[in-house]
């Protein structure tokens, strides 16, 4: 991969994702639409949220307390987005009608005693994120799969974990940044929890969400190995290794047209449309 000027960055996971350099997950965004590089919305579900959780407390458990707090058994959660806001709006101290309203209640069919509990937990944890008892199992049961599995443990207790590298990619002049969870033996590992079933489900994920141009950039960025992903399933709970080099390799020309687009959109600092729009009089192909 045409990087270079490697170099390895001691940071937090926090200040990782300041650093103005960048991403795979730019890139995603760019790929949907150039505005969404420009405005670089915040992530944020279910999904990822646990994802980060399994995260923490495989590659970084001595973290884990400090950054979690596992809800007891039999304490009421929000389980729709209006509930999650109203909630949110009470952290907030938003008081309770006015809450109802911009959560978009046009009747009180919530209250806040519904989530005192949950409440009074969000403030004695102080900024951490409340895991609910059922994940909180999951996780459990995931790290015991990976107990069990004697490689994936094996690369886990040996690897250098959340290693952050940045390199200038050749063609464009363009400053990348990447967090390997997984640097094992000079190869890049990716760790993946999926709710996914079967080995044929994940490898659309790989084709849909871009985990081998994730790859790859990992790969050209670090100038490490191509290793693969360390995958965790959620149900059934299980965790396989699979190798990622064929798929990196043909995601590498995915890379290069994404960062020379990319980079044209900085030149020109237009994001209303896509490339093809601007050269080709509005036409763009499928």
């Amino acid at each position: 991969m045409p990087f270079e000027n490697t170099r390895r960055i001691d940071c937090t996971p926090e200040e990782y994702f300041e650093l103005p350099y960048v991403s795979n997950s730019d890139i995603s965004n760019f790929l949907v639409h150039p505005r969404l590089f420009r405005d670089r919305p915040e992530k944020d579900s279910d999904a990822l949220r646990f994802g980060s959780a399994v995260d923490c407390f495989l590659l970084t458990p001595d973290d884990f307390t400090s950054r979690y707090v596992v809800a007891p058994d039999g304490i009421a959660m929000p389980t729709t987005d209006m509930q999650r806001l109203f909630v949110q709006l009470l952290m907030e101290g938003v008081p309770e009608d006015e809450a109802l309203y911009k959560a978009g209640y046009k009747k009180r069919s919530v209250k806040r005693d519904d989530f005192s509990q949950l409440l009074d937990l969000k403030e004695e944890a102080a900024g951490r994120d409340v895991i609910l008892p059922d994940d909180w199992a999951l996780i459990r049961a995931i790290a015991s799969a990976v107990r069990d599995h004697i490689h994936a443990q094996r690369i886990i207790d040996t690897a250098d974990k959340q290693v952050v590298f940045v390199a200038d990619h050749t063609l464009t002049g363009l400053t990348c940044k990447c967090m390997i969870d997984l640097a094992w033996q000079d190869m890049v590992i990716d760790m993946k929890t999926t709710a996914k079933r079967t080995s044929r489900e994940f490898l659309w994920q790989v084709r849909d969400f871009g985990y081998a141009r994730q790859l790859a950039m990992y790969s050209g960025i670090s100038g490490k190995d191509v290793g693969g992903w360390l995958v965790l399933f959620k149900a059934p709970v299980e965790v396989r290794l699979f190798d990622g080099m064929d798929h990196a390799e043909r995601a590498v020309p995915d890379l290069e047209s994404a960062l020379l687009r990319l980079s044209w959109h900085m030149e020109h600092d237009l994001w209303d449309y896509r490339y093809e729009y601007y050269e080709n009089e509005g036409w763009e192909s499928l």
